[in-house]
């Protein structure tokens, strides 16, 4: 009678120990999981073209000398047309390589506002009052400079200020 209850505190003990490890691994196992599908998420975000969000923090700016200046005509009346005047700059991921793309940029501002020059002559008046106009603008402007440059420290596009004169 001794022998089989020690049989039997011993299988509830092993048993116990079985839950608890198992337990213990679910929560590892769920953890592990969360973190995998985040990256995944992540690269999927990414990969579907969402712009990579860096913090202001571990960028520097980078500033055209002059603004760009573009007349945009109306597709709709020839008679029309909008004046801009556009600052244009980049933020660069900090880092070992950050100076000397600044360089880069700086001894090659004329190529890439030769290139942004190319992009707005695709624009037109209706083009420039559309809402997504800023946006749409800021994202051609960096896969151009990305592609131009073979630099993935180019995060973003922005403006400064914008002058415009519609006649």
């Amino acid at each position: 009678m001794e022998k089989s209850k020690l049989l039997v505190i011993v299988g509830v003990v092993l048993i116990t120990i079985a839950l608890v490890l198992s337990a213990v691994s679910v929560i590892m196992m769920s953890s592990v999981l969360k973190k995998i599908g985040a990256t995944t998420s992540e690269t999927e975000a990414v990969a579907e073209g969402e712009a990579e969000v860096v913090p202001i923090s571990e960028t520097v700016p980078f500033d055209f000398t002059e603004p760009m200046i573009a007349t945009l005509p109306s597709h709709e009346n020839s008679n029309k047309v909008v004046n801009l005047s556009i600052e244009i700059g980049f933020r660069l991921k900090e880092g070992k390589k950050t100076e000397a793309m600044k360089e880069h940029l700086t001894e090659n501002q004329n190529v890439l506002r030769d290139r942004i020059s190319k992009i707005l002559d695709t624009k037109t008046m209706e083009d420039y009052q559309a809402h997504e106009f800023k946006e749409t603008f800021q994202k051609e402007i960096l896969e151009m400079a990305k592609t131009e440059l073979e630099t993935d420290l180019i995060v973003e596009v922005y403006f400064g200020n914008t002058l415009e004169s519609f006649n």
